[in-house]
This record gives structure tokens, C-alpha cells and sequence, in this order.
């Protein structure tokens, strides 16, 4: 049962944590699809185009998903440190 619960909320924290790095990582986003636009090819406008359907999709899912799309969704995040990298990118570091 403490195992359980320990689980829960383990479960719960990654969720508010992957649920604020893809919120800060498609507000950039957002933000490079009109900043980059007019500069042909700039790769964060190409990114904004690729990537921000798929980070509002994923927080779609954390927001309204079932626990268990919400697990998948936390998993695949946390999976070959894939939520590092978008931390990255929001701090610039992948930036063009």
C-alpha cells in the first residue's frame, strides 16, 4: 500500500514536470514560428513547424489523458532523456 502511494505520487510529480517542460518548450516554440519566419531557413522556424503540434498533442494528453496515457506520455519524455533535451532548447542551448 506505502509502495503504491510512493508510486502515485512519483507518477504524479513527473507528470507536473513534463507538463511544464513541454508548456515552456511550445510557448518557445509558439514564439519562434513568428520571430523566425520572415529569415528563410532559420532551423528554430522549422522546428516551431515540425515539433509544436506534437508538444501540444503531448500536453493535451497530460491535461485531459487517462493515468494510463498520461504514464506513456511521462515514460517516452523520460526515456533517453528526451525532456533534458527540450530543457535545452528552451535555456537556448540548441538554439541557431
Amino acid at each position: 500500500m506505502v509502495q503504491e502511494e510512493a508510486e502515485a505520487q512519483q507518477l504524479r510529480e513527473n507528470e507536473r514536470l513534463c507538463f511544464s517542460v513541454l508548456s515552456n518548450y511550445a510557448r518557445v516554440l509558439r514564439r519562434w514560428k513568428v520571430q523566425y519566419a520572415a529569415k528563410a531557413p532559420d532551423k528554430r522556424f522549422v522546428e516551431a513547424c515540425q515539433k509544436l503540434d506534437e508538444a501540444e498533442y503531448y500536453l493535451d494528453i497530460l491535461c485531459a489523458g487517462d493515468s494510463h496515457e498520461r504514464a506513456e506520455v511521462v515514460s517516452y519524455l523520460l526515456v533517453d532523456g528526451r525532456l533534458d533535451k527540450l530543457k535545452e532548447t528552451i535555456n537556448g542551448r540548441n538554439a541557431a
